[in-house]
């Protein structure tokens, strides 16, 4: 099988059933075998679809989730994310070449029906693009895909991480020689968690969290590869 489509969820999340009729038409075109698994929350997903129930936390569902499945790359989606066709097509025509291998991530905006906030999270994604780029952390909402090798060789996500364990995984990656490549299309997440919490306490809270995180990686990260 050539992919398993990790969607993990939250309590009583249903933004999931908006995802599978973005993913349906293209993954019906691939042309290879695949499986949507939707992981973490109770539900009655329609029958050619897994479901995995995990109450242990993101960590710990991802996990579980990547354990059932029997596809070589695993591709994590958040259920509020938007997936247009290119963004399908420019990851599917990269996994179907024999000698890919890695963690791969999309470009990444955001999306609301608030102009005010809207005109916000434009800062929010360039922010994106400059940590993802140039401080090498692409967070889980950038629908990362890896091939199952690495993720085994890895053993998943770190279920101690307090949070950000997308992005301690990236840094796993990074200290484990696994490439990390971004895509050239882009995503869209939502920005309700802004629009509920407010934009800058939350721009802010997000910002602080990652720092304490990434800076300890970072130089573990400069001190492997200078030493």
């Amino acid at each position: 099988m050539l992919l398993s489509i990790i969607i993990p969820l939250a309590k009583d999340d249903e933004s999931w059933q908006t995802l599978l009729p973005q993913l349906l038409p293209q993954l019906q075109l691939l042309d290879e075998e695949y499986e949507i698994i939707l992981a973490g929350a109770e539900v009655s997903g329609p029958k050619h679809i897994k479901t995995v129930f995990c109450d242990q936390g993101r960590a710990a569902t991802l996990n579980a989730a990547a354990n059932t499945a029997t596809g070589k790359w695993l591709w994590f989606i958040h259920a509020d994310t938007i997936i247009d066709k290119n963004a399908q097509q420019t990851l599917f025509k990269l996994i179907k070449k024999p000698a890919t291998s890695g963690l791969h991530y999309f470009q990444l905006d955001f999306h609301t029906n608030n102009a005010f906030l809207s005109q916000r999270m434009k800062l929010n994604s360039l922010g994106v693009k400059f940590r993802s780029h140039y401080l090498k952390s692409p967070f889980g909402d950038q629908a990362f895909c890896i091939d199952h090798g690495s993720f085994t060789q890895l053993h998943g996500y770190d279920t101690n991480q307090p949070y950000g364990e997308d992005h301690f995984f990236v840094w796993l990656c990074h200290l484990n020689q696994i490439p990390v490549t971004a895509l050239t299309a882009t995503v869209s997440t939502s920005a309700r968690k802004y629009e509920k919490g407010g934009w800058f306490f939350i721009s802010l809270l997000h910002n602080w969290l990652w720092f304490k995180q990434w800076l300890p990686l970072f130089i573990r990260w400069l001190w492997k590869s200078y030493s």
